[in-house]
């Protein structure tokens, strides 16, 4: 191109406000590594300044020129004296921008500005085209990636509605968030009493976590990340580049070390209240667009919701085993569960009674088949109110009931719940206080007779 003069392209397409190395082929590899990554700015040498300014940054001395106060260090280090540097653009987009270095301070002749100016335009309309062709590929990517993540999210809401704990429901999540997602690292994490965030569950390259100090303290270093901002504001935040992003400065070597170059954190409540925080990484930096942000802020949203119904399980199942009548659930005409309170009342095991069909608990076809009308009446009114029914205990004593019914319908089907009373206590009572007030009736007439003396001279 000169000779005695360096060849360099530096790249602005990559979405990072930085500039990158495009090609360089007669540059030392070293230099090429240092500057790879550059920040536009008005003293970050030729190609920065052109860069910041988008005018030509012309040094012909390096030395004195106040545009490489910056990179100085840089520029004695690989014996550099001169660097002219034109901004490419297209329309009024940059593209990045052509130089050339020499190692002799110099002043560009006419000759040199028109071949900078022809270099310019062929590498302009180069990475114009290069621009286009990552585009489309990042638009492929994209969409691949927004399929894989609802993918995720669709195996992440099916494993919520089985969860029946808090381990079987957060694990699996970051489980299934690394395999259909193609995540590299999923964890959830919670402050201790000292603020420290201790990790719940993860999965991906977990040996990031290891030793790893990230704080809800917002005057400490460590709690000035996105976990902790998190934490604070139940606020989600999105990092397009770990390397990059200053409050993430603590954990930036860690994370080169595991590959992770882009992280979102989120919150996950429960209750209505913090409960975690979930944080994401990627390999690839820029990635968390905004229908990514949307299906990871549903996700956070779905964690929420799977936690709230663990609780409500619990809550339920309280209720459910604590009850003082006995509970069925009945699928097809068989008990699936009861509570203890039905088993005793009984004499069956919980375990016994799973499994086993209604017809059993019924003395005779005649009470089975007023079930089965309630059972009819059911699937039209979808509530059974409290009818007196004659079932069958384990040991074949019969048992007065009352039996109320509800019918309703999830993912495996209709079912129906039944509430059974022991009514043989209130119907002995009853019969007692039957014989009682036959008994003062017939008091009260021997009473009436004993006060008419006619009566009593005719009985005599």
């Amino acid at each position: 191109m000169r000779p005695g003069r360096i060849a360099s392209v530096m790249w602005a397409g990559d979405g990072d406000e930085r500039l990158h190395v495009f090609a360089a082929p007669s540059a030392p590899q070293g230099l090429i590594d240092q500057l790879d990554g550059l920040t536009p700015g008005a003293h970050a040498g030729s190609c920065g300044s052109a860069a910041h300014s988008g005018v030509p940054a012309l040094v012909s001395d390096i030395e004195t020129d106040s545009r490489w106060d910056d990179l100085r260090p840089l520029a004695q280090q690989w014996h550099l004296r001169s660097c002219w540097s034109l901004p490419l653009f297209h329309n009024d987009r940059l593209l990045g921008t052509f130089a050339l270095s020499g190692m002799v301070s110099d002043v560009p002749t006419d000759d040199d500005i028109l071949l900078l100016q022809f270099a310019a335009t062929l590498v302009s309309a180069l990475l114009h085209h290069e621009y286009q062709m990552r585009q489309s590929q990042r638009l492929t990517d994209q969409k691949s990636r927004l399929i894989d993540f609802n993918h995720m999210l669709a195996k992440v809401n099916q494993k919520i509605v089985s969860a029946e704990s808090e381990r079987e429901l957060l694990q699996p999540l970051c489980d299934l968030a690394v395999r259909y997602a193609h995540l590299k690292l999923v964890l959830l994490a919670r402050p201790d009493e000292t603020l420290r965030f201790r990790i719940l569950a993860a999965s991906g390259a977990t040996g990031y976590t290891d030793g790893l100090y990230i704080s809800a303290d917002p005057d400490l270093p460590e709690g000035q990340g996105t976990m902790g901002r998190t934490w604070r504001s139940e606020q989600a935040y999105f990092n397009t580049s770990f390397e990059h992003s200053e409050f993430l400065q603590p954990w930036q070597a860690r994370a080169r070390q595991f590959g992770l170059k882009a992280t979102a954190t989120l919150p996950v409540l429960r209750g209505g209240k913090m409960f975690a925080v979930l944080a994401v990484y990627h390999a690839e930096p820029d990635v968390f667009d905004g229908p990514l942000q949307d299906v990871l802020r549903e996700l956070a949203l779905s964690i929420s919701r799977g936690l709230d119904r663990l609780d409500a399980q619990k809550q339920q199942n309280a209720l459910f085993n604590n009850a003082l009548v006995g509970v069925f659930l009945v699928q097809g005409r068989v008990i699936k569960s009861c509570n203890h309170q039905a088993a005793h009342m009984f004499g069956y095991s919980l375990d016994d009674m799973v499994g086993m069909p209604v017809r059993d608990f019924f003395a005779s076809d005649i009470e089975y088949a007023r079930l089965d009308k309630a059972f009819s009446k059911m699937s039209k009114s979808q509530v059974v109110q409290r009818q007196s029914m004659v079932c069958v205990r384990r040991d074949r004593q019969l048992v007065q009931c009352d039996v109320s019914g509800r019918m309703f319908t999830d993912n495996e089907g209709e079912h129906s719940v039944w509430t059974v009373l022991d009514a043989s206590e209130r119907e002995t009572q009853a019969q007692r206080l039957h014989r009682i007030a036959g008994f003062r009736e017939m008091m009260a007439e021997l009473n009436q007779f004993s006060a008419d003396p006619a009566t009593m001279q005719h009985i005599s």
